[in-house]
């Protein structure tokens, strides 16, 4: 087997322990995992709009959509209309929303240092590097 289908395959089996893991700790919270990444990613670039979030994530409109709408109804971000072009809506995220993100940020820090441990910090630095490099194909 080729290391590009070994590591797919490495990525797939990680990223299954991550679903369940992140499910596990953002559920405490009241959110799906797919709720959360929205979120924080309205956190770091906020204020937002639909079409910015949906270019680095790699999730459906559809689900975005969805997303963003719970979101609003928990009071976790606000939406508004740009001033430059009424059609796009920017999206912020409320001082909750903030805080729910900080508090949950703790707890995958804590579970993400344990599990990473026994990882040197210089071979972190090289995954991380490699994994940043990776684009979809259209």
């Amino acid at each position: 087997m080729s290391n590009a289908n070994r590591m797919v395959i490495e990525l797939l089996r990680l990223g299954a322990y991550l679903q369940r893991e992140g499910a596990r700790i953002t559920r405490e919270f009241g959110l799906a995992q797919q709720q959360f990444v929205v979120l924080v990613a309205i956190k770091e670039q906020g204020p937002v709009s639909q079409k910015a979030i949906l270019s680095d994530l790699l999730y459906e409109k559809s689900n975005v959509s969805k997303s963003i709408s719970r979101l609003s109804a928990l009071g976790l971000i606000k939406t508004s209309r740009s001033e430059k072009d009424s059609r796009v809506v920017l999206c912020e995220v409320t001082d909750e929303g903030r805080d729910i993100v900080e508090r949950c940020m703790v707890i995958m820090k804590a579970s993400n240092e344990k599990w990473l441990q026994h990882i040197p910090e210089d071979e972190l630095e090289q995954v991380v590097q490699v994994l940043g490099s990776i684009r979809p194909m259209d």
